[in-house]
């Protein structure tokens, strides 16, 4: 009787291990990706993700930089232009 329980408990827990198993396969497969299928896992998204941020946050710095560029030089010509005109009427 004791050796038919334990036969039970022993093919549960193979059940139960076979089961964990698949469900780690899925999680390796969403996370690396899968070869057969050729998606790209979790892991190779976030680093495409953080490439794309990253070149776009290098984008949108120079874009700045170059509206701040184009702010003084507009500004100073301008300032040259208002000094001018405001000296011609002077004279």
């Amino acid at each position: 009787m004791e050796l038919i329980e334990l036969s039970k408990k022993v093919d549960s827990i193979k059940k139960e291990l076979s089961e964990q198993s698949v469900e780690l396969k899925e999680i390796r497969d969403a996370l690396l990706g899968n070869e057969f299928n050729e998606k790209n896992g979790i892991i190779t998204q976030v680093k495409d993700h953080e490439e794309r941020i990253e070149a776009l946050e290098n984008k949108w710095n120079k874009m700045i930089w170059l509206a701040i560029g184009a702010g003084i030089g507009g500004g100073i010509t301008i300032s040259k232009i208002i000094s001018l005109i405001a000296q011609s009427i002077a004279k």
